[in-house]
């Protein structure tokens, strides 16, 4: 759910790309739910480099 009040289906890219449009997932199952949100959580820290323990810089830049 958008944090006008609307849905929309989205992808991964989808999801990562309008992150900051999103306020709730809509799912009807809250494991579901909240497998997604792990899925995505990995994903993006595997994309910013946080979840590499030898980079100094924490992953920025």
């Amino acid at each position: 759910m958008f944090l006008d009040g609307h849905q929309e289906f989205l992808g991964r890219r989808g999801l990562l790309g309008r992150a900051h449009e999103i306020e709730d997932l809509a799912l009807a199952l809250p494991p579901a739910a909240s497998a997604v949100l792990r899925l995505l959580t990995a994903m993006a820290a595997r994309i910013t480099g946080l979840d590499d323990p030898e980079d100094e810089r924490g992953g920025v830049g």
